[in-house]
């Protein structure tokens, strides 16, 4: 139940159904051990030259210990969460509604032509003609690509405004980088869709059920689909933000490594 759960983890906000669908109609640092082996003498004026920069440098070095606190991280974390998964989920949640309507659509019109015909089809076979896994980009490209970028620029801003006070500039390389992002995701959710809908297809023809039966069991695929939005829409966005903080340290100069709070 969700009384199991520990209190401030991702499950203890469960989907609530409040998000709107989107109409889819239209589309088809540990520091080095000290030793007394050698005593190297500081020059006197070297130390001289040597300690305005260290009072120049404390006030970006105390900003940066602030910055990567663990406790400072969750806060981001959990605000994070709240601002783009809901939007993320409500989009993927509108997509797979569209595409059960599109490939019952499709199902209905190919059995009505061919009423004895798509009986002899294998369920794999039927499933990529049904739901091929291309011609579904726009879709994407309009829905939730646009909250992986949202959410992507916001984190590498974080990061960047966090260490130097400037806002991140949206390089070649992280336009790329979002492309990569938004390829696999399109690939995985579109392959685990219709690997799904092959298994389906393939129960409904071994039981001979009629066309409808058929039509009601792809569109209760569907339904299985967006109910993993959820999950779908947590991992994008944090692909996006873990991505994005990488690029936003890289892009300030000063940051030599990253340290995982766990």
């Amino acid at each position: 139940s969700w009384g199991d759960l520990p209190v401030g983890t991702f499950g203890d906000t469960p989907y609530t159904g409040e998000e709107e669908d989107i109409d889819l109609s239209a589309f088809n640092l540990q520091p080095a051990e000290e030793t007394d082996e050698e005593i190297i003498e500081e020059n006197p004026a070297e130390q001289e030259e040597e300690e305005p920069r260290a009072r120049a440098g404390t006030p970006t070095l105390r900003k940066m210990r602030a910055h990567f606190t663990a406790e400072a991280e969750w806060e981001r974390i959990l605000r994070r969460d709240a601002t783009f998964t809901p939007k993320f989920r409500s989009r993927q949640r509108s997509i797979f509604q569209r595409q059960g309507e599109i490939t019952v659509e499709r199902y209905l019109e190919q059995a009505r032509a061919n009423p004895g015909g798509w009986q002899r089809v294998a369920g794999d076979d039927l499933a990529a003609e049904l739901f091929p896994l291309s011609g579904w980009e726009d879709m994407f490209d309009a829905t939730t690509a646009r909250v992986r970028e949202a959410s992507f620029a916001a984190s590498a801003t974080e990061a960047t405004v966090a260490i130097t006070g400037r806002q991140f500039v949206m390089t070649q390389v992280a336009r790329e980088t979002l492309e990569l992002l938004d390829d696999a995701h399109y690939a995985f959710v579109n392959e685990s869709t219709q690997g799904l809908l092959a298994r389906e297809l393939g129960a409904g023809l071994e039981a001979g059920e009629s066309i409808d039966q058929m039509a009601l069991r792809i569109g209760k695929t569907f339904g299985t689909r967006k109910a993993s939005s959820q999950r779908i829409a947590r991992t994008e966005v944090a692909n996006a933000v873990q991505s994005a903080q990488v690029q936003g340290y890289a892009q300030t100069g000063v940051v030599e490594r990253k340290m995982w709070n766990t």
